[in-house]
This record gives C-alpha cells, sequence and structure tokens, in this order.
C-alpha cells in the first residue's frame, strides 16, 4: 500500500510524463504547421514564377509576329533573328524552337520557316500532328492576335508546351508558333528545389487533369490541399498541391530523444524532491502536535496553579476582610458597651440613694437624663455596627461563594470600598466613586469586588511612594445599555511604557525579591476574561496609573469554577 507522499509523487511524475508527451505533440504540430505554411508559401512562388516565365514567352513572341504583319515574305534569316531575340530575352543559351506556318483552304498546315533543324516542326513539311499542336493552331487563327497557350503534351519522352499567336504578312495568313520544354520551364521556376513531400497538378482548360498522369514528378494521388490560379491571358491554370503526410519537417529522432530525456528528468527531480518535502512536512506536523500537546498540558499546569493561587489569594483577602470587621465593629461596640457599663454603675448609685431616703429630684432627674442619654448612644452604635454587619456580610458571601445574582452597580462597589476601609484607614489616601446609580448588572459580585481590591491593594503597594496623599477614582458608565465600562485611575508613580504590555503576564513583577508575586493582575485578567465575560486593558495616562475594566451587563452563563473543598 503506498503512502499518500509516494502516491502523490507518483501522480507528479505520471503528470511529468503526460506533459512531456504533449509538449512533444504540440512541437511535432508546430513544426508541421510550420512546414506547410513554408509549402503554401514555395508553391505560390512557384505558381507566380511559372506564370512569369510564360507571359515574358508570350510578350516575346507577340513582338515577333508584330513584325511579320508588314513583311511580304518571312525569310529564314527574319526568323532566326527572331529567335536570337527570345533566347537573348529568356536568359538562355540554348535556342527556342519557334516555327511560322500558314495554312491551306483544306485546313492543312505548312511549315513555312523554322528555327529547328527538323523533327517536330520540319521545314518545308506540312504538320500532321501532334493534335495538341493542330488545336493550339485552330485556336491561334480564330482568336487573333491574342496569344494561345496550348495544352501539355508529350513528344519522344519529353513534356511540351506551344504558345501559338496569329501573325499574318502581306501575303498569307500565318500562325507564329513556340514550343517549350516544359520540364525545362520547370527547372528555370526551381521546380527541382522544392520540399520533399510536395506534389504538383496542373489542370488545363483545354484537356483532363488525367493527360497529366504521366508526369510521376509533377502529380500524386493524395488530395489537393492547396489550389492556386494563374491566369495565362486567353485562359487560366489550375495548379494543384499536395503534401504528403510523412513529411521531412517533423522532428528528428535526435530531437525527441533530447525531449523526451529532459522531461523524463525534470519529472523525476521535481517527484523526488515534492517526495522529500512532504515527508519532511510530515515530520514537522507529527513534531509541532508533540509540542503543542506538551504546551497544552503545560499551560493547563499553569491555569490550574494561578487558579489554586487565586483561590488562596481570595482566601487571604478574606482574612484580611475578617480582620477588618473585626477592627470596624470595635468601635461602636466599644462605645456602647461603656454608655451601658456607665449607665449601669449611674443606676446602682442611684438606687442606693433612693434606699437610704437621701435621694434629691435634681438628682433623680441628671440620672435620667444620662441614662437617656446612654440609651441613644448605645441605640447609634449598634445600628453602626448592624449597617457595617450587613455590608461586610455581603461581600463575605460574595467573595466565598461566587455566585451569580443581580445587583446594583452602585451599592456593590459602596460595599466593596466599605470593607477596604480598614486598608485605607491610617494613610493618608482617599477614594472616590463616581458611579451613577440604576446601572445593573445580573454577573458576579465577588469576582468583581476581587477585581477592585487588587488593583486597590497594587496602588496602595506600588503606586504611591514616601508619605504623599494619594488618590484612587473609580467611575462608571454605561453608554450602549448594553454594556459597562469603568473606569480606575489613580495619581501615583504610574507604569513605565516599556513594562505596560507585560502588566498582565504571569509572575511579571518589578518587585521581584521585595513581596511582590507578579500574579495579581493576571488575576484580574483571569476573571475579567474568564468569569465576568468582559476585558481589562492597562492605558497611558499624564499621571499615575489607568485601568478600563468593560463588562457585559449580563455575565456567561458558565461563570466561574466551584471552589474547591
Amino acid at each position: 500500500m503506498l503512502r499518500p507522499a509516494s502516491l502523490a509523487s507518483l501522480c507528479l511524475l505520471l503528470g511529468g510524463l503526460l506533459l512531456t508527451a504533449l509538449v512533444d505533440l504540440t512541437d511535432q504540430k508546430s513544426q508541421e504547421a510550420l512546414w506547410k505554411t513554408q509549402a503554401v508559401a514555395e508553391a505560390e512562388r512557384v505558381g507566380n514564377e511559372l506564370r512569369y516565365r510564360v507571359l515574358r514567352e508570350r510578350a516575346s513572341l507577340v513582338a515577333v509576329a508584330t513584325l511579320y504583319s508588314g513583311s511580304e515574305h518571312v525569310t529564314s534569316a527574319e526568323l532566326r533573328e527572331s529567335v536570337e531575340v527570345i533566347r537573348r530575352s529568356r536568359g538562355s543559351a540554348r535556342l527556342p524552337l519557334v516555327a511560322w506556318l500558314t495554312d491551306s483552304a483544306d485546313g492543312a498546315w505548312q511549315v513555312e520557316q523554322s528555327s529547328g533543324p527538323g523533327g517536330l516542326l520540319a521545314e518545308g513539311r506540312p504538320l500532321q500532328g501532334p493534335q495538341p499542336l493542330l488545336r493550339t493552331l485552330a485556336l491561334a487563327r480564330s482568336a487573333a492576335p491574342e496569344l494561345q497557350i496550348g495544352e501539355l503534351f508529350e513528344q519522344d519522352g519529353r513534356s511540351l508546351l506551344a504558345l501559338a499567336v496569329a501573325a499574318p504578312n502581306a501575303g498569307h495568313s500565318g500562325v507564329l508558333m513556340e514550343v517549350i520544354a516544359f520540364d525545362e520551364l520547370l527547372g528555370q521556376v526551381g521546380m527541382d528545389r522544392l520540399h520533399q513531400g510536395m506534389h504538383l497538378r496542373i489542370l488545363h482548360p483545354l484537356s483532363p487533369a488525367t493527360d497529366h498522369a504521366r508526369l510521376p514528378a509533377l502529380t500524386s494521388a493524395a488530395e489537393a490541399e492547396h489550389r492556386q490560379s494563374i491566369d495565362m491571358g486567353a485562359h487560366a491554370w489550375l495548379l494543384e498541391w499536395s503534401f504528403d503526410r510523412d513529411f521531412n519537417g517533423r522532428l528528428p529522432p535526435s530531437r525527441r530523444l533530447a525531449l523526451w530525456l529532459a522531461g523524463a528528468l525534470v519529472s523525476l527531480s521535481l517527484a523526488y524532491a515534492f517526495h522529500k518535502t512532504l515527508d519532511q512536512k510530515r515530520r514537522v506536523e507529527n513534531e509541532v502536535r508533540k509540542q503543542r500537546a506538551e504546551l497544552e498540558a503545560t499551560y493547563a499546569e499553569l491555569h490550574a496553579a494561578v487558579r489554586s493561587l487565586a483561590a488562596q489569594e481570595r482566601m487571604a483577602a478574606l482574612g484580611q476582610l475578617v480582620a477588618g470587621v473585626a477592627h470596624e465593629l470595635g468601635t461602636p461596640i466599644g462605645n456602647a458597651l461603656l454608655a451601658a457599663t456607665t449607665v449601669d454603675a449611674r443606676s446602682r448609685e442611684t438606687l442606693a440613694e433612693l434606699k437610704r431616703g437621701q435621694l434629691r429630684m435634681s438628682v433623680l432627674v441628671d440620672q435620667l437624663e444620662a441614662s437617656g442619654d446612654a440609651a441613644r448612644l448605645v441605640e447609634q452604635n449598634l445600628e453602626r455596627a448592624s449597617e457595617l454587619l450587613h455590608s461586610f456580610k455581603q461581600v463575605a458571601v460574595d467573595r466565598a461563594s461566587e455566585r451569580r445574582r443581580e445587583f446594583d452597580l452602585k451599592t456593590t462597589l459602596e460595599e466593596i470600598v466599605a470593607s477596604l476601609s480598614p486598608q485605607l484607614r491610617g494613610t493618608p489616601h482617599r477614594l472616590t466613586l463616581e458611579v451613577p446609580a440604576g446601572i445593573r448588572l445580573h454577573s458576579y459580585p465577588g469576582p468583581l469586588g476581587q477585581i477592585i481590591s487588587n488593583l486597590v491593594m497594587n496602588s496602595l503597594k506600588h503606586g504611591f511612594a514616601g508619605e504623599r496623599a494619594g488618590h484612587i477614582r473609580i467611575a462608571a458608565e454605561s453608554p450602549a445599555g448594553e454594556r459597562v465600562r469603568l473606569v480606575y485611575s489613580d495619581d501615583g508613580v504610574g507604569i513605565d511604557e516599556a513594562v505596560r504590555g507585560r502588566v498582565f503576564e504571569p509572575f511579571f513583577t518589578t518587585r521581584l525579591g521585595s513581596g511582590g508575586s507578579g500574579l495579581g493582575l493576571h488575576i484580574v485578567l483571569n476573571l475579567a476574561r474568564d468569569v465576568l465575560g468582559g476585558e481589562i486593558r492597562c492605558e497611558p495616562a499624564a499621571q499615575g496609573a489607568r485601568f478600563v475594566l468593560e463588562l457585559p451587563l449580563q455575565a456567561p452563563l458558565s461563570g466561574p469554577p466551584a471552589p474547591s473543598a
């Protein structure tokens, strides 16, 4: 069973080979298209050159025929002089075969003058054939003065072409004829230099195309792929070009082999590199998963330790609260006890005087007035003690149980501040609340109280240096009606910009070795975020420290974890 990395590498290798095959096919197609484009251009050139050569012969022949029109007799010397002009115009060393023929009443043609030594157009003899020559002469006589280009025909194993134009003189109605070796004409236009795989078939309007099937070098059984019409004056030739399917323009074997070797090498290299990359990626992912598991376990241990320390700090704060309660209740209870003791002593003295019969009215009145004052003093101090006890009880219950309930923010903050009075009493520092009434939260007042307590203790321990009196301000607002914004600030020494971004990190402290644990503000962050569902941040201030606590009016239902036994 192949691994995913090996399977992917194999697919990449096969894809590379497929791409190489596609490039090979595309290259062959492009070479074929290029070759055919070049072949068509070459065919057009051959056709145009062939037309130029034939029409040049036509012009020379027509010029000679015009000279004959004013002659009484056409002599051999005149004919040879005309032939020499044609030879020089064509740039050939060979003399062309030119003859002047006349016709008789019976339709027979007599060769009057000829540039050849004999044979096809032998001088002084009647012309018996071949038929293509006779048809060309008849057409030239009937279509004077237009030049007639005859059919291709074979004579003595050669392909010939006849050109004829009416050339009457004063005495006879004659025709001037030139016979061209067509094979030689094709050589002049470069047919011998054509690409291999190109074939030409000429369709003459006067004869069927099959007449030229005996020209194997110029014909092909393949279907024509390019057609070209050549204007030859009185009529036009149709040139049909065909191209072999197996042409020489295909890629040579060495080039194709080099292409396939390069494609295979590149594909193997890419597949190997891809396989190594995937394998390395798999190892890295495994290592990352292992390290992530270790980090998660470490984080869980650290989180548990932080919660344990937070619980210990809450219990410590509760102990401080109990001590504060004892201290705060001591004064009103002591005052009430002193008043009750004084009244009791005065009452005993008055009773003793009454039993001896020595009680005066003025003494009794003074005693009653003193008893009333003492009773009022006892009542006032007991009411104060009751109020303090209620406030402390509420805060203590919230901190101990961390229960969720609906509460008024201003009232709760006043209770929290009252619980902190033992820490503030005896110091020059003061704490003011700027909280409007009517902001109600359904949240956890205990964690909120711990946040405020930690911030206040942080200001008392770190913010206020020396004996300078400090001012702590707690303000709140709820502009949107969905969240509440508490701003805690003091006018102490403040927090340096270099450490402001790290104050919430666990175990970060600027008083290492001086009693600071570095967990106070980290606990504040956890309570604000995880328990109350809000956020807290430390913002820059012109003087002192500034903390902004944003809380939802509805705390998350999950709430804080249950306290450990």
